[in-house]
């Protein structure tokens, strides 16, 4: 399918380009990637809405924080089956590893390769403002430090062993790729606000 006719554009990476994405029927599970800042959450919110499904922000779970104990990791993975043995969803996350039930029962997968200043600037502004209002979930500075660390880090980064994803540590492009390399005919990759909008009327048009 071609993009420039509406449809929806498929991947590609330095290893292979795929020729289309079929998105014959209505997806009814989409899974939403990318670095913090990327619109993961944005994005949800409005394919959620298109394909009248729920969306759920996997950053939010009430789950302890990935720190390497096995326990928690076995948790985050069990969370992820959970969702994606129900029959519809959108969800959304920046990290690899746990969340690949998800990719697995995905119709339909997204990575928001946001480029790295953008984001940046997202996340200065959208740590100014719910500072500012007192809604800031990831209050503190050294918070802050370490997402703009990992969106710099991000484009040049290794593919991360399971055992940093356990952690919830080394996420990278190249991790990023390695990850849905098994699932090339369902990976839609936007880079800008262009591939979005063509990628949210595809999925309006199919409903």
């Amino acid at each position: 399918m071609d993009i420039e006719s509406g449809s929806i554009r498929p991947w590609h990476d330095d290893r292979q380009e795929v020729s289309g994405l079929d998105v014959g029927s209505t997806p009814k599970r989409a899974h939403i990637m990318g670095i913090a800042g990327a619109g993961k959450t944005t994005l949800a919110e409005r394919a959620g809405a298109r394909l009248r499904v729920e969306h759920i922000d996997l950053d939010f779970l009430p789950l302890p924080f990935l720190n390497g104990d096995p326990q928690v990791a076995a948790a985050w993975r069990a969370e992820a089956a959970r969702i994606a043995a129900e029959p519809a969803w959108v969800t959304a996350s920046a990290l690899c590893g746990w969340t690949d039930p998800l990719l697995e029962a995905a119709d339909l997968i997204v990575w928001l390769d946001t480029p790295p200043p953008i984001a940046v600037w997202r996340i200065l502004r959208r740590h100014a403002i719910r500072s500012m209002h007192g809604t800031n979930p990831h209050k503190g500075l050294r918070l802050l430090a370490r997402f703009l660390r990992d969106v710099m880090r991000y484009p040049g980064g290794p593919i991360a062993t399971d055992e940093q994803l356990d952690a919830g540590r080394g996420n990278s492009a190249a991790t990023t790729r390695d990850r849905l390399g098994t699932y090339p005919d369902k990976v839609v990759r936007c880079r800008n606000n262009r591939d979005l909008d063509r990628l949210l009327s595809a999925l309006e048009a199919k409903h």
